[in-house]
């Protein structure tokens, strides 16, 4: 494998940091196939495994300049990968306590089409407002919101105050709030 014979992985770590693309390919070839038996082996379909396989390396040639070169890369990449599927498997638990919770209504009450249209409406709007935020509240509302990490560990992660922290999650919900308010 050309990876472990021509590479270290401490210099490839320190090509993807400064933004070399074989770098990151030949990451890619060496973890890919343990990305997706992660994602299977947890349960996911083959389809959502392969998405996986896409959001995780998306995850870190964007993140790849806090990537840390003298750490094993590896406890790394299956640590963003788990959080991935946790993230998806949320999502789907979400969606499926919805829709249960519509399910048990009484039918006097039940409009399950239209209202399960409006719910998938208000999770489309809803995301498209997180999208529209400056990248860096969106990346410390989605560590917040989506990866549940506190505030501490947010400020840690991306090596910015607590107050900074604080402050782009205000800033985050305050422009969400305005811009669902604008809907109505």
């Amino acid at each position: 494998m050309v990876f472990l014979e021509t590479y270290s992985e401490k210099k490839l770590l320190k090509s993807l940091v400064k933004g070399k693309e074989s770098a990151f390919k030949a990451l890619f070839d060496h973890y890919h196939k343990r990305v997706f038996g992660l994602a299977r082996y947890m349960g996911m379909s083959a389809d959502d495994a392969e998405c996986i396989v896409q959001e995780v390396f998306i995850s870190i040639w964007e993140g790849r300049k806090k990537i840390l070169v003298n750490k094993p890369f590896e406890p790394y990449i299956l640590t963003i990968t788990k959080r991935i599927i946790l993230k998806k498997i949320r999502r789907g638990t979400l969606e499926t306590n919805y829709i249960n919770t519509l399910k048990s209504q009484s039918p006097a009450f039940q409009h399950n089409t239209e209202e399960y249209i409006i719910f998938k409406d208000l999770l489309s709007h809803a995301n498209s407002c997180i999208d529209s935020l400056s990248s860096s509240q969106k990346q410390v509302f989605m560590l917040s919101k989506n990866e549940g990490l506190s505030n501490k560990e947010i400020a840690k992660k991306l090596n910015i105050s607590i107050r900074t922290v604080e402050n782009q999650l205000y800033r985050a919900t305050k422009e969400i709030k305005q811009a669902i308010s604008d809907q109505k």
